[in-house]
């Protein structure tokens, strides 16, 4: 039985961090439409890195117990290892050998601002065809060999 409770009060637990994860990215991030669904937390918009730049239109992705991971819908972006995107077309926006993700961290201190940075060195790349931020190896680099 006190299994049971535990369990309840862990569930209760982490739907508290989704529900509290979505009112902060709502708070800061106003162009992002966010639903939660069980214990996944879906936030959809767009993002212009820079005057000058494309417009954007991303998905955030996070669900319970894993990493958040935001996709770029529009305009299409193929992945490729030397621009940071991996096979499932998701961004790469951290080295998680320097620190990996954890329930602690919170989206908008962190996976949102990595994703507008991540795209101003998209942006760049586009124009010198150099990544300029800081890089990590891919477990799909040999498939861009």
């Amino acid at each position: 039985m006190a299994r049971t409770i535990s369990s309840r009060i862990d569930a209760t637990h982490r739907r508290h961090h989704f529900i509290l994860e979505k009112n902060r990215l709502k708070k800061y991030f106003p162009f992002l439409n966010c639903t939660l669904q069980g214990n996944q937390l879906t936030c959809r918009g767009s993002i212009t890195p820079s005057e000058g730049c494309c417009t954007y239109k991303i998905k955030f992705v996070y669900k319970k117990g894993k990493t958040p991971q935001v996709y770029i819908v529009n305009p299409p972006i193929e992945p490729h290892s030397k621009y940071h995107v991996y096979k499932d077309g998701s961004l790469c926006l951290f080295d998680p050998r320097v620190a990996s993700w954890s329930s602690d961290m919170m989206a908008h201190e962190t996976i949102i601002p990595w994703t507008a940075e991540w795209l101003v060195f998209y942006e760049l790349w586009k124009d010198t065809g150099t990544w300029q931020g800081a890089e990590a190896p891919h477990e799909d680099d040999e498939m861009d060999k």
